[in-house]
């Protein structure tokens, strides 16, 4: 048999040095584990359903304003990331919708052919208002520290796995430490898997959040107090925190633009 063409190889490992691709391997790795976890059937179909639903909308809606198909990198994560946030108890066409309403955002909501808003965030908040469904967190909010089991450190391994694309990969360390360190002085916790998940992988999404390390650093600190200061009336207070941030955000950028 003849080798592999150095060519071929090349491009194989490009695709896998993708922060994109590197997130989304972290991820389903992560739904695994909660999967198995939680060892209920219907859990992987609400999962299937969401992360399906979400790649459909995304080329859907990419066709609709005659954009060229590409691989849906983006629509993946979003779907992952909202069959692990959304209640598994969801019906289906609660699902479809959430996943809709993410890659309406993606697509519509723009800024210099940038989305204003994180799609999935978006999607699961409209979701709970048009429904009063539940954000439960499910897939992130069980692994907890017990050097006593081996099982559970691995888990938390396999949790943390999403922050070494977004610390290494996005260089957004500057906005998660910047969360996190106010998240936990605030709220007197060193260890929480949602707030981790949270600053891990939806926080420092590239075309939402600031580049510049002091931006991070004003908007990780932002995200942190915010989430503070309205957790109580709300059941879930990050997804609306998140989009707020993303406001906030874009609306300074514009002014910058604009001299104002």
């Amino acid at each position: 048999m003849g080798s592999i063409p150095v060519s071929v190889t090349e491009k194989m490992n490009k695709i896998f040095r993708t922060p994109k691709l590197q997130m989304i391997i972290f991820l389903l790795l992560l739904s695994i584990s909660a999967i198995i976890h939680y060892s209920f059937i219907s859990y992987l179909q609400a999962f299937l359903v969401a992360l399906v639903s979400t790649i459909m909308f995304d080329l859907a809606f990419l066709r609709l304003r005659k954009v060229a198909l590409f691989f849906p990198y983006s629509a993946i994560i979003t779907g992952v990331i909202i069959g692990l946030i959304a209640s598994p108890y969801l019906s289906w066409y609660q699902l479809i919708i959430t996943a809709g309403l993410a890659m309406f955002s993606k697509n519509y909501l723009l800024f210099k052919n940038r989305h204003i808003f994180n799609p999935a965030a978006f999607g699961l908040f409209f979701s709970h208002l048009i429904f009063s469904n539940t954000i439960s967190w499910w897939a992130v909010s069980w692994q907890q520290l017990n050097v006593q089991n081996l099982s559970a450190i691995i888990y938390i391994l396999i949790l943390l796995l999403p922050g070494l694309v977004s610390i290494v990969r996005m260089r957004r360390f500057v906005n998660i430490l910047a969360f996190y360190i106010t998240y936990a002085l605030l709220n007197q916790t060193i260890f929480d898997p949602t707030a981790i998940f949270f600053a891990f992988v939806m926080l420092p999404e590239p075309m939402t959040t600031p580049s510049k390390r002091t931006d991070q650093f004003l908007f990780g600190i932002s995200i942190a107090v915010l989430s503070f200061i309205i957790r109580f009336p709300l059941p879930d207070v990050f997804t609306p925190v998140l989009l707020l941030g993303n406001l906030i955000f874009i609306t300074i950028k514009v002014k910058s633009r604009m001299n104002i």
